[in-house]
């Protein structure tokens, strides 16, 4: 540290007593004074740059000795990883298929919606497509539900099986 009556400081070292310079700004005064300036700007920020191209062919050069230097065991050993991973990944979209195709397959034949599934073995699946259709089933037998109410229809409709027959009857009795 500089001794008291030292104005001089070394490198790095500062005066809490001594205030940094100040620099006044003056405004450009015309566009070529602007663009010198910026031009400036740009070579300080380039040079810093300079040797990015050396810097990146040495890193290049560096990998590549690197790989060189590996035994043929480490090689098959990380192209038997990279396999195993590609393998776990195709399993894995194999599995989500064949859940679909379950799932699409078992909505079909029992007559639900394949988005109201839940579950992911067969046995969940079925278990979830009859909870389903009790749960529709109760809502046909609540008290007071008239399921053509609002259609304008005050015969309701048992199925369309029994419908069917009852248009049967209805133009059989016309023709005779």
């Amino acid at each position: 540290m500089p001794e008291k009556g030292d104005d001089t400081a070394t490198a790095g070292e500062h005066d809490d007593n001594q205030q940094p310079e100040k620099q006044e700004f003056n405004a450009p005064e015309s566009q070529e004074e602007l663009d010198r300036i910026i031009q400036k700007r740009i070579e300080r920020e380039r040079a810093k740059f300079s040797d990015y191209d050396d810097l990146a062919a040495k890193a290049r050069k560096l990998e590549e000795l690197e790989e060189s230097k590996k035994t043929d065991e480490q090689r098959r050993d990380e192209e038997r990883e990279t396999l195993r991973k590609q393998l776990a990944d195709l399993e894995e979209k194999l599995s989500l298929k064949d859940r679909e195709v379950l799932k699409t397959r078992i909505a079909s034949s029992k007559g639900v919606p394949v988005s109201a599934l839940t579950g992911t073995t067969e046995d969940e699946l079925l278990a979830s497509a009859d909870e389903l259709l009790d749960w529709r089933g109760k809502q046909d037998r609540l008290p007071g539900y008239v399921p053509t109410a609002g259609t304008g229809n005050p015969n309701p409709q048992v199925s369309s099986l029994d419908s069917g027959r009852e248009r049967a009857r209805a133009t059989q009795k016309q023709v005779s």
